[in-house]
């Protein structure tokens, strides 16, 4: 069992990811197509794009979707899945300033990102200046109560039989609400999502509104 940093496991991981039973990757594709507040003509700025499958569904539904990882592997599985028309792919590091003028997007979608943020603050301010007046932060995330009970993400690769657990940061759910409302945002919704069979919600969702009021800083 290891514990390599994001980028390298996610490279590794990338040729099976895809295929790989994942019962939080269901559940966060799921939950995702169940938002209502993306709209069809929205400019859309998704981060920790992995292979695409969320990013995919994105583009038929949106204006333009700039999809951003920090990875190598997984970018090249998502290309296939995106026109020039549709969206565009891009690296990115949440943790540095975004190379994005203020206003740009409607919405910025961050699923399954957070975890490998230690300080999830500068993402937040970074979102809250990309955005419009009126737009939507949405993240989405493996529940706190499973973080805090030792789940963090992980696969068996396919090559060695060897379980690799993927580094991870533990954030409470009081972090993320604190973390939006000082970059400007307010609360306007939140999930709590069981896959079949869950005793305990194994995502969480929070929708962040970006409304006259509540200017970033």
């Amino acid at each position: 069992m290891t514990a390599p940093n994001p980028r390298d496991a996610y490279d590794r991981w990338a040729a099976q990811c895809d295929t790989d039973a994942n019962d939080t990757r269901d559940l966060n594709a799921e939950v995702l197509r169940k938002q209502t507040v993306i709209e069809e003509d929205d400019a859309v700025l998704g981060l920790g794009r992995g292979t695409g499958l969320n990013t995919e569904w994105l583009a038929t539904r949106v204006g333009h979707v700039v999809t951003t990882d920090v990875c190598d592997e997984m970018p090249a599985r998502a290309r296939g899945r995106l026109t020039p028309d549709s969206g565009t792919l891009q690296t990115l590091d949440v943790t540095t300033p975004w190379p994005f003028e203020a206003g740009r997007f409607d919405a910025v979608v961050a699923t399954l990102v957070l975890e490998h943020v230690e300080e999830p603050a500068p993402v937040f301010q970074e979102a809250r200046r990309v955005l419009r007046e009126g737009g939507t932060f949405y993240i989405a995330e493996l529940h706190p109560t499973r973080q805090f009970g030792g789940t963090q993400a992980h696969f068996e690769d396919e090559a060695t039989g060897e379980t690799v657990v993927i580094d991870a940061f533990l954030h409470p759910v009081s972090e993320f609400v604190t973390a939006g409302v000082e970059a400007g945002f307010a609360v306007r919704e939140m999930g709590e999502w069981r896959a079949d069979g869950d005793e305990r919600p194994r995502l969480l969702s929070i929708r962040f509104g970006a409304g006259p009021g509540e200017a970033g800083p």
